[in-house]
């Protein structure tokens, strides 16, 4: 099993902490397009993180291409037939979803499809209707307690 972080995390107790509990875990560190990874896996997932590839971070910027880099590489590292699970912090149109930590789930579907996967399903089971998609995602009225999307992608 491959993890990866933002570099603020890279090495930090908490990801130590996380990769000690699963046990199988080896880390990535840096950008996980300039990582060979040697595997060929059944599933992978995405929590939370595919906004700040696409929005930018703190100092690593973001686009819609690094974002399909980023899910090309994890399509290259599944089998055919493989499955990629995505959530992430809905956003709406016309806000400042940078600043909110959040995205469009249409964006979110074009780069899913431009780095080859095929959507199969979406659901409705992360949804929060008190999230009324103005907050920044760590507002402690919302935090933990997000709207989230869930897309599941497979590799053809």
């Amino acid at each position: 099993m491959y993890a990866t972080n933002p570099p603020f995390l890279v090495q930090a107790e908490a990801e130590k902490a996380l990769h000690d509990r699963l046990g199988n875990v080896a880390a990535v560190h840096g950008p996980l397009a300039e990582v060979d990874i040697q595997a060929s896996a059944d599933a992978a997932v995405t929590a939370l993180n595919l906004h700040d590839l696409y929005n930018g971070y703190r100092d690593q910027p973001g686009s819609e291409a690094t974002a399909v880099d980023f899910l090309k590489v994890i399509n290259a590292a599944l089998k055919p037939g493989g499955v990629l699970g995505v959530i992430d912090h809905v956003g709406i149109a016309g806000q400042d979803n940078a600043a909110l930590h959040r995205m469009q789930l249409q964006h979110a579907r074009d780069v899913l499809t431009k780095a080859g996967f095929t959507i199969e399903a979406e659901s409705s089971i992360l949804a929060n209707p008190a999230d009324d998609h103005t907050k920044i995602v760590v507002d402690p009225s919302i935090r933990g307690k997000t709207d989230q999307f869930l897309i599941r992608a497979r590799k053809p």
